[in-house]
């Protein structure tokens, strides 16, 4: 067994190092990691630009109470916290483009400033301005924009297609004289492929490129497909490689522009629709479906669990890796198995949790880590949200035990070898 995990890890690592490595990888997770605070701001905004419903404030008692007051609330300030929402979350796509521009300029070592700028430029030129496609919306708009609006800077800049000032002007003078002949032709490329697209199909570039791109979005945002990277990506994290950082690109513009048509919806007062795109949250075995890990370890005979118990039960909280690697799981057979077990367990009872709308449907796009359920809370606009993550901790209970016991065991083993060692 060992000898198949090395001869896995071998072919795998390589593979993985190369995805996650990619300029274009680099730049999109780089992008994308930008919005964060703003789509964290955006959705708090949120929670008071609707006021909640006629059935929440006739609750009797203080959930009556409460829900009438954040209704008057939202009666004073839902207009000023909607203008947060517009020009936080609102503008993902825009945000999105300028970080992917900017980071991919990083890796060619050009002006990132200037290649930030052009690419958002011609964003809003083939968008037509479109505020509908700001958002999630826009996500792939603003991903195709930024690419390849960077890559003609950087054909320009190794051709020597720009226009050199003399040493003696200034930098910010040079800087800018050096982006007017690759935006002409950000313009001309990406300008003529807009002129095109509006004759032939009357559409703007943004919406065409999402009608294109639906078919294959459609098999993405399946339940087989799903599950299938999912599953792809545990057994990467089992073997020590980043799964999250294989797959979550695929996912994360996606999950970006079905929460964004939920917003719409939502919006209009019409409900929200499940997409399986979402079951990748929770079915992602992360740091809750582990944390138990720590709170068992705290609990065990073993010296050397113990300790590792109580070093990683708070950072468990948050953060995945301090309980992945400290315990470990990664490269452990006995705990491999659960672990990838997981993700079948997690994508079935989540999916059933949505199917019979026992969880409210997300509609509300917020990337990145946060703490004790309050992502889930801020995507739903449903104090449920917080309890997702406990959810996720009781699924994993049943999971762990029996394997977990089996690891202690055989720790219970090694120490007692080494103590008898050190005696002799």
């Amino acid at each position: 067994m060992d000898n198949f995990m090395n001869k896995f890890s071998a072919v795998m690592m390589p593979i993985s190092q190369k995805i996650s490595q990619n300029r274009y990888v680099k730049a999109i997770s780089a992008g994308m990691m930008l919005t964060i605070p703003f789509t964290m701001v955006g959705a708090i905004a949120f929670l008071f630009a609707v006021a909640p419903g006629e059935q929440a404030k006739a609750m009797g008692g203080f959930a009556g109470a409460f829900f009438t007051g954040w209704a008057q609330l939202t009666a004073k300030v839902g207009g000023y916290a909607l203008a947060v929402y517009n020009y936080t979350l609102g503008l993902m796509a825009v945000i999105a483009c300028i970080g992917i521009a900017y980071n991919l300029a990083k890796e060619y070592k050009l002006g990132q400033i200037e290649c930030a700028l052009v690419s958002l430029a011609v964003f809003f030129m083939v968008v037509e301005g479109d505020a509908g496609y700001f958002g999630g919306k826009g996500i792939f708009t603003a991903i195709v924009v930024a690419l390849v609006a960077t890559e003609i800077y950087h054909l320009c800049a190794v051709k020597n297609i720009i226009i050199k000032l003399p040493d003696s002007v200034p930098e910010t003078i040079s800087r800018s004289f050096s982006a007017l002949i690759p935006f002409a032709f950000s313009v001309i490329v990406l300008g003529g492929i807009y002129v095109v697209v509006k004759q032939t199909s009357g559409l703007h570039f943004g919406a065409w490129f999402i009608s294109i791109l639906q078919p294959a979005l459609d098999v993405v945002d399946s339940y087989p497909t799903v599950l299938l990277l999912c599953l792809f990506g545990s057994v990467l994290w089992a073997f020590g490689i980043h799964g999250h950082a294989v797959i979550m690109p695929i996912f994360n513009p996606i999950i970006a522009t079905a929460m964004a048509e939920n917003f719409e919806l939502v919006s209009a007062g019409k409900a929200a629709i499940f997409h399986p795109v979402f079951l990748v949250g929770v079915t992602n075995v992360a740091a809750f479906s582990m944390w138990i890990l720590s709170i068992f370890m705290i609990k065990s005979k073993s010296k050397t669990l113990n300790a590792i118990g109580k070093a990683t039960v708070f950072p468990g909280l948050f953060i995945m890796e301090p309980v992945f690697f400290g315990t470990p799981i990664a490269l452990n057979f006995i705990l491999m198995i659960p672990y990838i077990l997981l993700t079948f367990v997690n994508f079935f009872v989540f999916y059933l949790l949505y199917k019979f709308a026992i969880l409210p449907v997300p509609y509300v796009y917020v990337g990145g880590i946060t703490p004790l359920g309050l992502g889930y809370f801020l995507q739903t606009q449903k104090a449920i949200g917080f309890l997702i993550p406990w959810i996720q901790v009781l699924i994993s209970i049943p999971v762990w035990i029996p394997f977990f016991k089996i690891y202690e065991k055989q720790c219970l083993a090694e120490e007692a070898e080494n103590e008898e060692t050190e005696n002799q």
